[in-house]
């Protein structure tokens, strides 16, 4: 995957997939555009512990979901919640887990479920690489339980860096970009610790949301 200064997938356009990727789903259906990619601005959760300063919002500033990380310091727990305030998606850290290791979850008939987890590629990556494989699970896992990626093959990579203050996120579907993640810290307010976030077409936004806080959390917050 790629080092710690450039990869070849950053020049590689965010594009979309034939059949729509959709994970989560929220009271009017899976949140995904059809035709076209979209651009977000997410607040960098470490410093958003307002209700302003955690919201994604459009490139129109357009609010589409809340982070609710308040319980991140003790349970290594967070929810992602809609404009109007339904839960959509979970996060939650994998402890003990022998490389870095997070589920993304969704709360079905008391049940959490992991639809996916998202774990390191490897003990021995350069420590600014934040390589990682993706899992998604036909049926989701009760996290309680023994959730178990073995013998699966990861249904998306990430190449991703943590070079000094720039943080890049490359979401690869074979040779495909479906999305595309980048924080720039600068002295300019508006975009101190803030996620540039762009998700292709037929992609779901909640899903792609929830993957790059989780590459946030692994790999930069916990260093």
């Amino acid at each position: 995957m790629g080092d710690c200064f450039s990869s070849e997938y950053d020049n590689i356009p965010v594009d979309g997939l034939q059949q729509p990727l959709a994970l989560i789903q929220g009271p009017d259906g899976y949140i995904y555009d059809p035709a076209v990619a979209h651009t977000f601005m997410m607040r960098d959760k470490m410093f958003s512990w307002s209700g302003n300063d955690a919201s994604v919002k459009d490139m129109h500033g357009n609010k589409w979901f809340q982070i609710d990380s308040r319980v991140f310091s003790m349970h290594d727990k967070c929810t992602l919640i809609d404009a109007r305030g339904n839960e959509l998606a979970g996060y939650r850290k994998r402890l003990m887990a022998t490389r870095r290791t997070a589920h993304i979850t969704i709360e079905r008939n008391g049940q959490t479920l992991a639809v996916a987890t998202i774990r390191q590629q490897s003990h021995f990556q350069n420590q600014h690489n934040a390589d990682a494989d993706i899992y998604i699970y036909p049926t989701p896992q009760d996290v309680e339980g023994s959730v178990s990626y073995s013998g699966m093959t990861p249904s998306i990579t990430v190449d991703g860096s943590t070079l000094r203050r720039t943080k890049k996120y490359n979401f690869m579907c074979g040779r495909t970009k479906i999305a595309h993640a980048r924080r720039k810290n600068t002295h300019m307010t508006s975009s101190r610790d803030t996620y540039f976030l762009k998700v292709g077409f037929n992609v779901d936004i909640a899903f792609l949301t929830m993957c790059t806080l989780a590459m946030d959390e692994l790999f930069v917050a916990k260093k």
